[in-house]
């Protein structure tokens, strides 16, 4: 049986949500993941400091609730989880607020989200050259944008979004604001890879694994499975194998861990509306290894995991340590609220060949 022993991982993109699902979902990061970045778009978004700090508090409320009742011969283990907090961009973010930003221990970035593009971005910016003077004082204050990048004209086909944003959006900025230190979420594609690694050393990005292990056939030959749609989608083959080439690869550091774990309850994904998002935080860190085990690569894994990411955000390395084994782990076929409300992993109906021990 293999095996391989990490820092403890962070997760630099993850959604949260609030109440009764925040509470559902939270162990299921606090028990796999140092630290994490949340994201701001709740209803309404988290769109100041003072909303920033109030939801960080929820977070660790809830997750020391939770603690007490499932975990509390080792409480403080997992009690340590520490949520990083991101502002929502908004055509009200004044100078003060981005001051009171980069002043803040608890708020890491600024998040972009193209206007109705994904879940609860309907607050969300039409116009990305509109921004530049948020952006040029972000560049002087040093601090972080995290992009969704992808296109929101309606004429321009889904699987192409993202290309098309780099192209029209992305590239413009980045000349423009080459100090500017920016994160390109959620990659789907080899054009993002090759954009991010032409880019100078402020342009990095975050990959999920669900975009890592599958491509658009998982998600429609045969079948519809909504438990894998995201945005932005799943794509070719030859975009899979791009990412994987470029994550495993020895000593980038331009890529590191981010979930976008995101959470709905049953009823929203198998649904005529079918909301994007894979909840993947239960089992991310197993997809993860599987992949990086497929290319004979399992030992740069801690470097994407656990060392990326804080090198960028310029913080300290973990000190705790992570176990993963190679054995069977058959995921559970649900989580549930205290409602009763059921919610569903990216990985439903799979065996997985990794699982954690701690």
């Amino acid at each position: 049986m293999k095996s391989i022993t990490i820092i403890k991982p962070d997760d630099w993109h993850l959604h949260l949500r609030d109440g009764d699902l925040l509470e559902a979902v939270i162990f299921s990061s606090s028990h796999h993941f140092q630290r994490a970045l949340v994201m701001p778009n709740l209803s309404p978004p988290i769109t100041t400091v003072k909303m920033a700090e109030e939801y960080k508090n929820r977070i660790c409320v809830a997750n020391r609730s939770v603690l007490e009742r499932i975990r509390p011969e080792n409480i403080n283990a997992f009690a340590s989880f520490n949520p990083y907090m991101t502002l929502y961009l908004n055509s009200e973010m004044s100078s003060q607020e981005l001051k009171r930003v980069s002043e803040s221990p608890d708020v890491l970035a600024v998040k972009f989200y193209p206007a109705g593009a994904t879940t609860n971005s309907t607050f969300g910016v039409s116009e990305f050259e509109s921004y530049y003077r948020v952006f040029e004082q972000m560049e002087k204050l040093d601090i972080v944008l995290c992009v969704h990048g992808e296109s929101i004209n309606p004429e321009i086909d889904v699987f192409d979004r993202e290309a098309r944003f780099i192209e029209e959006s992305f590239d413009p900025m980045t000349r423009r604001f080459p100090n500017l230190r920016v994160v390109f979420e959620h990659i789907s594609t080899a054009d993002a890879v090759n954009f991010v690694n032409d880019q100078n050393e402020n342009v990095v990005a975050s990959v999920t694994p669900q975009h890592l292990a599958y491509n658009r056939n998982n998600l429609l030959a045969g079948k519809l499975r909504p438990h894998k749609y995201c945005a932005p989608l799943l794509k070719k083959e030859a975009d899979r194998s791009s990412l994987v080439h470029a994550v495993t690869a020895d000593s980038n550091e331009k890529f590191f861990l981010g979930t976008d774990s995101a959470p709905h309850l049953i009823g929203e994904k198998e649904s005529s509306c079918g909301c994007a998002g894979c909840f993947s935080a239960p089992y991310a860190l197993a997809k993860y290894a599987e992949v990086f085990f497929a290319e004979g690569k399992l030992e740069n894994l801690e470097n994407f995991a656990s060392l990326n990411g804080a090198k960028f955000y310029g913080l300290p390395i973990n000190e705790e340590k992570l176990k993963l084994v190679q054995r069977n782990n058959i995921p559970k076929d649900f989580f549930m609220t205290e409602k009763g409300e059921k919610i569903v992993s990216f990985v439903h109906g799979e065996t997985l060949d990794w699982q954690i021990v701690n």
